[in-house]
C-alpha cells in the first residue's frame, strides 16, 4: 500500500451515527467540480443482467398450492442483476463528473 494511502487510514476516524469513515482534511477530494475538469478513464461493469417479471395476485398461496395471477398482461419486467445494479450506481455516481459508465454482461 502506499505510503500518503497508509497515512490516511492511520489517521482517519469513525464519526456520525452510521460510524462513516472521514478521513483528515488533506486526504480528502475535491468534488465533483474538481472532477469534471478531469479526463476521467471510463469504468467498464462485467456482470450478470436478469429480468425479473412481476405480477399481482389476490393473495398469498398456502404452503404447496399454486395460483394464477388474475390479469397477466399487466405485469411488469424489471431490470436487475448484480452487474446490471452496479452499472446504474456507478452511472448515477459519476453523474456531472464525465466518466463515461458502459456495462457488458449477459442476459
Amino acid at each position: 500500500m502506499p505510503t500518503r494511502l497508509r497515512n490516511a487510514f492511520a489517521t482517519a476516524r469513525l464519526a456520525g451515527p452510521l460510524r462513516t469513515l472521514c478521513l483528515p482534511s488533506r486526504f480528502r477530494t475535491r468534488g465533483a467540480a474538481y472532477l469534471s475538469t478531469r479526463t476521467l478513464a471510463p469504468l467498464v461493469v462485467v456482470g450478470s443482467m436478469n429480468a425479473d417479471v412481476i405480477l399481482e395476485i389476490d393473495r398469498f398461496p398456502q404452503p404447496g398450492e399454486t395460483i394464477t395471477t388474475p390479469s397477466p398482461d399487466t405485469g411488469r419486467v424489471v431490470a436487475g442483476g448484480k452487474g446490471a445494479n452496479q452499472a446504474v450506481a456507478a452511472a448515477r455516481l459519476s453523474a456531472g463528473t464525465g466518466r463515461r459508465v458502459r456495462f457488458v454482461g449477459q442476459f
